[in-house]
């Protein structure tokens, strides 16, 4: 009788175990909300992890923490390159591959607005513009009705020398992406050049010029580029052929070089000293060099057959 109740209870028991769920770690099960992540150095996006059941552990992990970092599914890109990001929980795993492009500067450092007490905007970005606020004393940047940009074209015909193209990646303060910065190709017009440049109203101009001549020693001319090409590009102020310069590889149409920069898809800074040029601005008159009807150039720039110019955050500036 003690045994057979013995074996009653021990059944009993046994019934209850295997009615009791287990936590199996094979029971979980992780997502995440992106499988690919195309990214530019210096940029942050969240990878997303639903796990089954809610609030299960996720652990994070780079396979390549040298080119993208990830903490707690933030992931960070360091260098241009790829890598697995791999969310586990329990046993299930789930990645993501981050593909890592050039980011908008030099190293991922992305650059900021130069100080100034006065700005003089010709191509920036709106939010650029936006940050420069009651410090713009001449707004010259295009509105095809008082400022325009012209491509130069072949004499005797209408064909473009630059061709304009859908730029790729991030303009250089790094607020846009595809579509913040101007990218012009000289390449397959038949010309063996390319030029273009921006205009103004000859009153605002003058303005600017007189500004220049009253305290040359501060003012400044701010450039980004970002070139992969050998070709060279020079560039030049009010039409003046005597203010031509070049940064970086020389041009077939001269000029002073002003500096050099790496060919490496990354964006570039220059400031140019206009303290070069005081004695072609002193004494200038924009009504003695404009022909009847046509708006003056305010900057303007060449470049060498099959060459490729891509520029932002072009602005005057008086520190």
């Amino acid at each position: 009788m003690k045994a057979t109740k013995f074996f009653v209870l021990t059944m009993a028991a046994l019934a209850i175990v295997a009615c009791t769920p287990k936590e199996d770690p094979d029971d979980v099960t992780i997502k995440l909300d992106k499988e690919t992540l195309n990214m530019e150095v210096g940029d942050s996006q969240v990878l997303t992890a639903t796990v089954v059941p809610a609030g299960t552990a996720v652990t994070w992990t780079s396979l390549n923490p040298a080119f993208a970092t990830v903490d707690n599914g933030i992931v960070t890109a360091v260098a241009e390159g790829s890598t697995i990001i791999i969310a586990s929980a329990g046993s299930a795993r789930a990645q993501c591959q981050v593909i890592v492009g050039k980011g908008s500067s030099m190293e991922g450092n992305v650059y900021t607005l130069k100080d100034a007490s006065v700005y003089y905007p010709l191509y920036v970005d709106t939010d650029t513009k936006n940050k420069m606020g009651s410090k713009v004393k001449i707004d010259f940047t295009v509105d095809d009705v008082r400022n325009h940009f012209w491509p130069w074209v072949i004499e005797g015909s209408d064909l473009l020398t630059y061709v304009i193209l859908t730029p790729t990646g991030k303009n250089f303060y790094g607020t846009e992406k595809d579509g913040g910065y101007m990218s012009l190709s000289a390449s397959g017009n038949g010309a063996g050049w390319a030029g273009g440049g921006y205009s103004a109203q000859p009153d605002e101009l003058q303005q600017l010029i007189d500004d220049i001549n009253a305290d040359p020693e501060n003012f400044y001319f701010h450039i980004g580029l970002r070139q992969t090409d050998g070709y060279g590009n020079c560039f030049y102020f009010f039409g003046m052929e005597e203010t031509k310069f070049v940064i970086g590889a020389s041009s077939q149409y001269g000029g002073t070089s002003i500096g050099d920069f790496k060919r490496d898809g990354y964006w570039y800074e220059f400031d140019i000293p206009l303290s070069k040029y005081a004695t072609a601005f002193s004494g200038y008159k924009v009504s003695e060099h404009l022909k009847p009807g046509d708006d003056p150039y305010i900057f303007s720039f060449m470049t060498d057959w099959n060459g490729q110019l891509n520029y932002d955050a072009l602005f005057f500036y008086k520190k």
